[in-house]
């Protein structure tokens, strides 16, 4: 059989290393040890009952927490040696355990004298007549405990700052081990919130005992996360309590419960409807948007159709318009040459009445051969426009002298332009523009002034100048004027206004006028009122 560890020779230390006595032994211990150690004698007052007590042994830690020689310390009085340093009454506490002999700890900071402070956990017992005094250092772990506090009182906070609602719930099982409740551990304050009630009102109480109703939902899946210790993530209404509503909810287990966390969706499912809502809508609006392209595209070709038709049809009438041209202007040469053979017969013929009357007849004809054919002219103008077959030619002109010398040219050939009065403030104002179409426009719009306001007292004032980068060249007469509800048709072919009618004019002039001011990227204005006034304004860029 084998020997036995107590059969085996015991090996004794050297001579040298063996302890003199238990004296040395025990000295060898306290100085060691890392507890700082007291021991002390009562003092007794006239009752028998202790009143302080006096320093007897210390270790050289317990001297080196006070800073002081273990020599100087002894027999130092308990009421003098810590109460500088602690926040406590020592010495009443170790008359407490002296008389009931029931050993007291407690933790208390220290103030070291060299002003550092740390933590230390003091023991004080009584042995034998003595009280025994020990500290212990626990500097470090009341930092890690206060760093761990500050961890999780920061934990706390951002958890109730949280949108989310956050419980921890812990497993209440009968005797056979199955599940019947769970008993509330924490939560947050949104979680509070949520179940309209507080934090102290959650915590220790059993979840069904509050939320009887809630057996069939939110417990299961309480349950079906701690019992299969998956993960739990969903998207669920509760149309009950204590919950109502649309939430996100994440189930975890922890040990023997579960953390459950609730972030509320209501808004985002009201948004997801109104989405839904608004995309339902828009595909309703391109549905129609389809239909009325295809029937725009309907229209657009119907629209090209009738253009062209329409411009077969001007085409038509251009050929028509130029043939009846020509048809026309053959007689009329035919007409002309007669006439001034009359007129040339009548000057051989002088002085008879014979004579003066073909004169007469020769010169009446004339001048309605050309008034025909100025008539047949313009017509001819007009249709080319329509056709946009007459090119600008763009020079530069200065329009002050331009008015000026087409004033003077006129009243050579017709007297009635003697009515006209010129102004402008500028002495020269420069513009781009064909020279002979503007002459045209403007000789239009003079000869229309006088015309329209034969028996006026009142001069036709021409007058040129700028305003806000625009040329403007106006014709004002003191005539009969438009009726104000024809205003909006003036400038259409043909047109002419119905106060008009015993004057002569087939209203060719103000819409090719408009044409040409146009052509240059101007416009031209017009504006009357009945037996007043009509305004005519040639608006150019500068």
């Amino acid at each position: 059989m084998a020997d036995s560890l107590n059969d085996k020779p015991k090996k004794s230390l050297p001579p040298e290393e063996q302890p003199k006595d238990q004296s040395d032994l025990l000295q060898g211990i306290l100085i060691n040890i890392p507890t700082g150690l007291y021991v002390y004698d009562p003092v007794f007052g006239d009752d028998g009952q202790p009143t302080d007590f006096r320093l007897v042994l210390l270790n050289p830690l317990a001297a080196q927490l006070v800073d002081r020689p273990s020599d100087a310390l002894i027999g130092e009085s308990m009421k003098l040696l810590l109460p500088s340093l602690i926040t406590v009454d020592l010495c009443a506490l170790a008359i407490q355990v002296f008389q009931t002999h029931q050993t007291h700890q407690f933790e208390t900071e220290f103030h070291h004298r060299n002003g550092l402070v740390g933590w230390y956990k003091i023991s004080i017992s009584r042995y034998d007549h003595r009280i025994i005094v020990t500290t212990i250092d626990i500097t470090a772990l009341k930092e890690v405990q206060v760093r761990l506090q500050k961890v999780t009182e920061t934990m706390q906070t951002m958890l109730d700052g949280s949108p989310i609602a956050i419980s921890q719930l812990k497993a209440v099982r009968d005797r056979k081990g199955n599940l019947i409740d769970f008993v509330y551990e924490g939560a947050n304050e949104k979680y509070a919130l949520l179940l309209k009630r507080s934090v102290s009102d959650l915590v220790g109480k059993r979840f069904l005992g509050l939320f009887p109703e809630a057996r069939e939902l939110i417990f299961a899946d309480y349950a079906q996360a701690i019992e299969n210790g998956e993960p739990r993530r969903t998207e669920r209404y509760y149309a009950g309590e204590p919950l109502r509503g649309w939430f996100d909810i994440a189930i975890i287990k922890n040990d023997d419960g579960v953390v459950a966390s609730y972030l509320d969706i209501n808004d985002r499912k009201e948004a997801e409807r109104q989405l839904a809502v608004t995309m339902q809508n828009l595909q309703e609006a391109k549905n129609q948007a389809d239909m009325d392209l295809i029937r725009l595209q309907i229209a657009e070709e119907e629209v090209n159709r009738v253009l062209r038709h329409e411009r077969e049809i001007n085409t038509h009438q251009s050929q028509f318009i130029t043939f009846v041209s020509h048809q026309f202007r053959n007689p009329m040469t035919g007409i002309l040459l007669a006439a001034e053979a009359l007129a040339k017969f009548s000057e051989r013929s002088m002085g008879t009445v014979l004579a003066e009357k073909v004169a007469h007849y020769a010169h009446q004809t004339r001048q309605e051969i050309q008034r025909l054919d100025k008539l047949l002219t313009k017509v001819l103008f007009q249709d080319r426009m329509q056709l946009l077959q007459i090119a600008l030619r763009i020079e530069d002109v200065e329009l002050v002298a331009f008015c000026k010398n087409l004033i003077a040219q006129q009243l050579e050939q017709h007297p009635d332009y003697q009515r006209i009065q010129f102004q402008s403030d500028q002495e020269t104002i420069w513009a781009k523009g064909d020279l002979v179409i503007l002459e045209q426009v403007l000789e239009n719009l003079m000869s229309n002034a006088l015309k329209y306001s034969i028996g006026s007292e009142k001069p036709v004032e021409v007058g040129i100048d700028t305003v806000d980068h625009e040329i403007r060249i106006s014709v004002r007469d003191f005539g009969i004027g438009i009726p104000g509800e024809e205003l909006e048709h003036v400038g259409k072919t043909f047109f002419r206004a119905s106060n008009t009618s015993f004057i002569s004019g087939i209203g060719l002039g103000l819409s090719l006028s408009r044409q040409f001011i146009k052509q240059h990227g101007g416009r031209l204005d017009v504006e009357s009122k009945l037996n007043q006034y009509t305004l005519c304004t040639i608006v150019l860029p500068c």
